[in-house]
């Protein structure tokens, strides 16, 4: 698929909320409720965003989430639960959004805004909190539809209609949806001699998040 081009659907925020499951509560900022009103964007966050671990979230290649919302009947029929705008977390929820044709380093406006496409989303256990099922996160891992990370390059101002456009490719030599495949196997699969030399050129390429980067150097120079 040659994705170019979608609309925003909603603009989303959050804050905090407790979750108890499995007799454990934490907060996570995971569930964001429409603002109509749009939103402004910073190079750090979105304002109105807040986070309960500022060093993973709201960070500057991780500033913007947005997520495909023809995903949702998926969602809804995998977690056996409606679900819709903000919940699986993101900032902007977009009428498409192919991981496998958005790549890292991929310019997009949309409304007064510029981003960098950086990252997928990797699911952490805060899904099967905010879902109440043991397997969320695993089915998210699964399903390959990561949603995309985004830095600001322009701060600005995005409202529901907004277009999202591909303005400038960048090198296009990940797409989202193979980094998002790479981590998987960084964190439990094996590692052959050609995964880790696919891992030493992601733990070299400049336009992978410094934060990626040494995992994947490292991952790259393992003996085992």
């Amino acid at each position: 698929m040659n994705f170019t081009q979608a609309t925003v659907l909603s603009t989303n925020v959050g804050s905090p909320q407790e979750f108890t499951f499995e007799g454990v509560t934490i907060k996570t900022s995971m569930r964001r409720l429409a603002r109509p009103e749009g939103i402004k964007v910073h190079h750090l966050r979105v304002e109105g965003d807040t986070f309960e671990s500022p060093q993973v979230h709201g960070i500057p290649t991780a500033a913007i989430y947005a997520y495909d919302a023809s995903a949702f009947p998926f969602w809804t029929q995998q977690y056996e639960q409606p679900v819709g705008v903000g919940q699986l977390g993101e900032n902007l929820t977009l009428s498409a959004l192919d991981e496998s044709a958005v790549y890292v380093g991929d310019e997009w406006s949309v409304g007064s805004v510029l981003l960098r496409s950086t990252s997928p989303r990797y699911p952490c256990n805060r899904l099967n909190f905010v879902f109440q099922r043991p397997d969320a996160q695993i089915l998210f891992k699964q399903a390959r539809r990561p949603g995309v990370y985004f830095e600001v390059l322009q701060e600005g101002f995005i409202k529901t209609g907004d277009s999202f456009k591909l303005v400038r490719p960048g090198r296009r030599r990940w797409s989202i949806q193979q980094f998002f495949d790479l981590m998987t196997v960084l964190r439990e699969g094996e590692k052959t001699a050609a995964v880790k030399k696919t891992f030493g050129a992601l733990g070299s390429d400049p336009d992978i998040p410094q934060i990626y980067r040494k995992r994947f150097y490292e991952a790259s120079l393992d003996s085992r």
